[in-house]
């Protein structure tokens, strides 16, 4: 309900609710390589990859959920109202 609420006023204001799928691995896919790592623990706070990166899993769910946003940009599905990417 709150989404549907959120989705009409963002129409209303011009923009569009862009979402995610709530299965989406974004914890479990490294920002760096796009490799996934299936077994990823809740209890685990450190992300760690064979590429070498190491970061805090929600900074990386967030870079993977940023990505996801440049890829509807490229598809043309929103316009880019929106800072770049975080990425370093």
């Amino acid at each position: 309900m709150f989404t549907d609420f959120l989705s009409y006023k963002l129409e209303r204001a011009g923009k569009k609710l862009v979402r995610i799928d709530k299965w989406y691995p974004s914890s479990k896919i490294c920002s760096c390589c796009g490799k996934l790592k299936k077994e990823l623990k809740l209890e685990d706070r450190i992300y760690s990859c064979t590429c070498g990166n190491q970061m805090n899993r929600d900074e990386n769910a967030a870079i993977n959920i940023w990505g996801r946003l440049e890829e509807y940009r490229e598809l043309n599905l929103i316009q880019k109202k929106f800072p770049d990417s975080p990425k370093t």
